[in-house]
């Protein structure tokens, strides 16, 4: 072993290091225990050796005491070193190994502060000294602090696009605040700020909370963390749906959607089909959907989703016009019953069965005696019905909740003057049976829907293809929405404007593939009718819309000397929501919406095509 004497330039006083070198065929290694880190530096002169240090605390800063003086409290536990911070030691107990480590304890704490801060410390000869100075610098329990951070905690609000868990961080940050500051807050008081913080989308979850008895804040902060993810989980279907939905009918011109057969990569595939269930090929290269037979029982598999249950407390049972929704059918039953729909029309039940939906926290809900409309047009829920199963459906301005048991269920958001539930449903995998009766539905659709006359020809000149009789109709579904035209939209708007702001068209496109640097997923535009004047923000959510309307009004009428008289929109639910509806109802606007279902109408052209420029 080799002893050696190394002196830092750096430092006041010298340094004496005991330096080992163990002596292997290798290089040799230096030892430095419990101290740093030695390693030999670049560019320096002989014998030199550079000493770095780590730390698992950080520094403190002028803003981050909060959190530096939890963990320097954790770094001197760990040490044994904590009662050194916590109370005064009398002089007559004070011993030399109490003072070795209370020099450790002051050390601890100078090599966790900014060098630049450390002149607050420097005069310190205990540790409790150092520790009661910084405490008093960056805590200071005056008023003015302490109505600072009241004010703090009463204005927060959630950061768009922030996630849930920053958020109650943040909030957990502001209440700890003020309890070191001497001003406690109570589990209630919390429950009441947290709730005013978070946005428009989650006034749902708040509601039930609300209503809720006995919460605590730990299951509203759970609460809260599953809406989270269950609208994140929303968007980002909606948005995977977008593109599966641009993506698969690119190209050719027309309103024809054909099928070309698997592609030839459809093995490189490693998910598993939806339609067969079998891994290896996506839906859409199922080879399922190009199986058939020339059997006289036809089986056809097939799923499909959810467009929305109307909560309806008029309706005297659930009712829905697709087969497909319903699991246990029973064909026939209730044969010959007729149901009695708004405007006076009677329309024949055809079956009934029973539907499974996924409520809140993907509860399951199941109704039963849902009856089969075909010739119908909604889905319809019986708040009639639900009170029968002892659920009780609470109605709101702009949602409602389905409650059982004290506990919420299900929900739902006013879409118009309708309520709708929010939620999925089980996908209903049916089988339907396509007898001796229907073979001319089955050929008549595999030939390419001809006529009679040629379905006949074509019959008496092959073999394999069964006499189609008297069975065929004159009419055919089908055939009869394939030849359906939609009329020309006059070329232009009869609205003609005399001056700028006089009417506003917007419009919301996303969202976009790939979102902006700072999150941004959708472009609101505003289109002045007169000038042809346009302006664009970027939004990370569509709830961002009222706010930025208030942006665009405050800035462009002081702008322009003119006020705001009328607005013009689709009926998306950015547009449709009280926020909006209350900012155009105190500012004297006149909201006007487009038709649903028509994209292109002339009186709306400027903000779609604007945005599709942009």
């Amino acid at each position: 072993m080799y002893h050696f004497d190394f002196a830092f330039p750096n430092a006041s006083v010298s340094t004496l290091m005991q330096l080992k070198i163990s002596q292997t065929r290798k290089k040799p290694r230096w030892h430095l225990p419990q101290l740093g880190t030695l390693h030999k530096t670049r560019n320096a002169s002989p014998g030199t050796i550079k000493m770095t240090t780590k730390r698992a605390e950080g520094f403190l800063g002028s803003g981050n005491y909060f959190h530096w003086e939890y963990n320097m409290r954790m770094t001197l536990a760990r040490k044994g070193l904590l009662a050194h911070v916590q109370e005064v030691k009398v002089e007559s107990e004070i011993t030399e190994a109490w003072l070795v480590n209370d020099a450790k304890a002051l050390g601890i704490i100078a090599q966790g502060v900014e060098p630049q801060h450390q002149t607050k410390i420097r005069s310190a000869t205990r540790a409790i000294q150092a520790w009661g100075t910084l405490r008093e610098f960056y805590n200071r329990t005056t008023l003015h602090n302490r109505v600072t951070m009241t004010r703090r905690l009463h204005e927060f609000k959630m950061d768009d696009g922030a996630s849930m868990a920053k958020h109650l961080d943040t909030f957990d940050e502001l209440v700890v605040g003020l309890q070191t500051m001497g001003e406690p807050v109570d589990e209630a008081r919390q429950l009441v700020v947290l709730l005013s913080s978070l946005p428009v989308e989650y006034e749902l979850i708040s509601s039930i909370i609300e209503n809720a008895k006995d919460i605590t804040l730990f299951e509203v902060k759970e609460k809260l963390l599953k809406e989270y993810e269950r609208l994140e989980k929303k968007d980002a279907v909606t948005e995977r749906a977008l593109k599966v939905s641009a993506g698969r009918f690119k190209g050719g011109k027309g309103n024809g959607r054909k099928w070309n057969g698997p592609k030839q990569n459809a093995g490189e595939f490693r998910g598993k089909c939806f339609r067969c269930n079998q891994p290896g090929h996506m839906k859409r290269d199922c080879p399922v959907r190009s199986a058939g037979g020339d059997d006289d029982a036809v089986f056809a598999v097939g799923t499909e989703r959810l467009d929305g249950w109307l909560i309806d407390s008029g309706a005297t049972a659930h009712m829905t016009p697709h087969r497909s929704d319903l699991l246990e059918y029973e064909e026939g039953l209730g044969a010959g019953m007729e149901v009695t729909i708004a405007d006076g029309k009677k329309l024949t039940v055809a079956g009934r069965g029973t539907v499974r939906l996924l409520g809140l926290d993907q509860k399951r809900i199941k109704m039963v005696d849902v009856l089969h409309i075909p010739g119908f047009d909604k889905r319809l829920l019986s708040v009639g019905k639900l009170a029968e199963r002892g659920l009780n459906v609470g109605f709101q301005r702009s949602s409602c909740v389905i409650w059982g048991n004290a506990n919420a269920i299900a929900s739902g958001k006013k879409v118009d003057k309708a309520y709708v539930l929010d939620c999925d449903q089980e996908e209903a995998r049916f089988v339907q049976y396509a007898g001796a009766d229907s073979q001319w539905e089955l050929w008549h659709a595999r030939m390419g829907h001809p006529n009679k006359d040629a379905l006949i020809k074509t019959q008496r000149a092959t073999n394999g293809i069964p006499a189609v009789g008297q069975a065929f109709p004159t009419l055919c579904g089908g055939c009869m929405k394939g030849k359906q035209t939609v009329e020309a939209f006059p070329s232009r708007s009869e609205t003609k404007t005399s001056r700028v702001l006089e009417l506003v068209h917007t419009d919301v496109m996303g969202p976009m593939k790939t979102s902006s640097k700072g999150g941004a997923m959708y472009v609101l535009t505003f289109v002045d009718d007169f000038s042809r004047y346009g302006v664009a923000y970027v939004l990370k959510k569509k709830s961002e819309v009222a706010s930025k309307l208030k942006e665009f009004m405050r800035f462009y009428e002081k702008q322009c000397g003119e006020r705001l008289m009328c607005l013009r929109s689709d009926n998306g639910t950015e547009y449709v929501n009280k926020d909006v509806t209350r900012t155009c109802t105190l500012s004297g606007i006149m909201h006007q919406r487009t038709y649903g279902g028509v994209p292109h109408q002339p009186f709306h052209e400027h903000a779609t095509h604007d945005g599709d420029t942009v």
